[in-house]
């Protein structure tokens, strides 16, 4: 694997900042995730993410109620989303009822807003299906 490791710095202008990245540990990926959002010139909006509940499925649970913002109750999802238009997303869900799969890769496109609130992301998925 020594022989695939890129030895470029993120400054470095031959550096691929478009390639997917993996990451050993969730500090590492947030650092590439926060410099990568540093470079669009879009407003940063956050989000307080919402889930169901697996005992109640019907009743979204605001991360809010979450303790102490603890990443151990949410399976280890943000619960403050710091998003840009433009930004690269990866989804990561258990239902693909919906026709979406865990891991899907797109582009944030645009923010769907009522009343000064997000109540939807449009995200341009690189797969065409």
């Amino acid at each position: 694997m020594k022989s695939r490791e890129i030895l470029l710095t993120k400054d470095d202008p031959s550096y691929p900042l478009n390639s997917l990245h993996l990451f050993a540990s969730f500090a590492k990926a947030q650092e590439h995730n926060e410099f990568m959002l540093t470079k669009l010139l879009t407003d940063l909006v956050y989000i307080t993410a919402e889930d169901t509940s697996s005992n109640i499925p019907e009743r979204y649970i605001r991360s809010t109620e979450i303790p102490n913002d603890n990443r151990r109750l949410t399976g280890g999802l943000e619960t403050t989303l710091k998003l840009k238009r433009g930004c690269r997303l990866m989804i990561r869900k258990i239902d693909t009822s919906d026709g979406l799969s865990n891991g899907a890769v797109g582009t944030l496109v645009e923010f769907d807003e009522l009343i000064q609130e997000i109540t939807a992301l449009k995200i341009k998925f690189d797969d065409k299906r």
